[in-house]
């Protein structure tokens, strides 16, 4: 399924499998975003939307369940991906998903009205509902010798599975605030908690009942970014101390989220605006996960703005596409863009081995590299269609960016600016998929990180509501 353009060559790309939430908690959903854990091997998990009313004559043939209006989040073991290892589900349209650190079990989505949502995977299944599950043959891609995984299982017959609501929402806190509520929540990152904390875990077990874990940052639509420590609570709590005290902690709970902060780009950028400017639309998000917890916010104007947590005026505030001119000032620039074209920041990422470094990349096909402490690229590269998203491999030596037609583009800083011939371009959705219209919607990556291993996963969020595994063989 590889293929090349503009001369590129051909990468080892092999898809392992399809994932498919259960059959019938699955049916009839988009998946709305993937992302992979920390773990080794990770954990990933595929948040799918509530059900599609459209789905015509194989819906009827369904019956109807209590998860119709939820949405689901599947957690898979990718040794045994028959079936999701977890399944949770949550009011609203999940819009986003992030894992909290290695070997915590904890995973939180954000959703389009605004909330957050934590899972606690440790809970016992006891404490949940069950849904009968019609399980399936795993889809496989790749059924040859020396494969990851053990040989496909045969069909099962029909079984239950624990479906897992919200160990806490913060839906409860929207009569408070109503700033964090109000649109939908872009992205969801964690800050602090990384693989280099795995050591301190023991010391973390030891602390205060409610001393915090680590921090998620949600950030909507309108550039409201919002922290959030994930905190330990006590569980000998009466009906009357949570309804009284937390109406988004669930009974029995052990985590719970407590607001530590909120930044509003648009107030951090009034004073270089003009006035009369259209409000900021969030299209893209990244943060660096250092000590301020720095991020930089795409926009549909084609800007990317600077922020911290602390809500203070970092310096340079924003970041410009090569359209614009080095020479000039941040405010000219602001108001010559204002009669002029821009092409939207589609995807942004911080590099994870030097977080002075910045990728943005545009709805024209264009990438550009720059340094933190500057407004203007280091580098830049244009591709021949339209890019959704971009990731660095998470050894920071390369990128990769997902176009308009489903292709994985490989890019190498290192190959220098203005090239059009990436490293290799991999065809996400050939065959049969492609054929039928099948569309790679967005993608994460999880190095393997083994000694004697240097493959790296990939998993595609297909518009066709499944969730595509693939391998980059030797990716560097």
């Amino acid at each position: 399924d590889d293929i090349g353009e503009g001369g590129a060559s051909a990468g080892g790309l092999r898809r392992l499998y399809n994932l498919d939430l259960c059959r019938d908690l699955g049916f009839g959903r988009r998946v709305k975003a993937v992302c992979f854990s920390d773990d080794r091997p990770p954990l990933l998990a595929v948040a799918l939307g509530p059900r599609d009313d459209r789905d015509g004559p194989e819906r009827e043939s369904r019956e109807p369940s209590a998860y119709d209006r939820s949405s689901v989040l599947g957690v898979y073991d990718l040794e045994s991906a028959g079936r999701p290892a977890y399944a949770c589900a949550c009011s609203g349209e999940v819009s986003s998903c992030v894992f909290g650190p290695s070997g915590s079990g904890l995973v939180l989505a954000g959703t389009e009205e605004g909330g957050v949502c934590l899972w606690d995977l440790g809970e016992p299944d006891s404490n949940h509902g069950r849904f009968e599950v019609e399980r399936g043959k795993k889809d496989a891609a790749a059924a040859s010798p020396g494969n990851y995984f053990a040989a496909l299982a045969e069909p099962e017959a029909a079984e239950t599975i624990a479906v897992r609501w919200p160990s806490y929402t913060t839906e409860g806190q929207a009569s408070l605030d109503l700033r964090h509520s109000a649109q939908e929540v872009v992205s969801l990152f964690r800050v602090g908690g990384g693989p280099e904390a795995a050591a301190a875990e023991d010391e973390i077990e030891a602390s205060e009942a409610q001393g915090a874990r680590f921090r998620v940052l949600s950030v909507n639509r309108c550039g409201v970014s919002t922290a959030w420590d994930v905190c330990n609570v006590p569980f000998a709590q009466s009906l009357a101390q949570v309804t009284g005290t937390d109406l988004g902690l669930r009974i029995g709970s052990r985590y719970k989220l407590v607001k530590s902060g909120a930044c509003d780009v648009e107030k951090l950028v009034e004073g270089v605006r003009g006035e009369g400017s259209e409000p900021v639309v969030i299209t893209a998000a990244a943060s660096a996960g250092d000590d301020v917890t720095t991020m930089a916010l795409g926009t549909g104007e084609g800007l990317a703005y600077k922020c911290n947590r602390f809500g203070a005026r970092p310096r340079p505030p924003l970041y410009f596409s090569p359209l614009a001119h080095a020479q000039e000032s941040n405010s000219k620039l602001l108001r010559r863009q204002e009669g002029m074209v821009s092409s939207p920041v589609t995807g942004a990422a911080f590099s994870p081995s030097d977080p002075r470094l910045l990728l943005c990349c545009h709805l024209d096909g264009s990438v550009c590299l720059y340094r933190t402490t500057q407004s203007f690229p280091i580098q830049t590269w244009n591709w021949s269609r339209p890019l959704r998203l971009v990731r660095w491999h998470p050894n920071g030596k390369t990128f990769y960016a997902l176009d308009a037609s489903s292709n994985l583009v490989t890019f190498d800083p290192a190959g220098g600016s203005g090239s059009s011939e990436p490293l290799a371009c991999r065809a996400m959705v050939a065959g049969e998929e492609a054929v039928g219209g099948v569309q790679a919607a967005s993608f994460e990556l999880s190095a393997l990180r083994e000694s004697h291993k240097e493959d790296t996963f990939a998993c595609c969020a297909l518009s066709n509501g499944k969730a595509a595994v693939f391998v980059l063989a030797g990716t560097t």
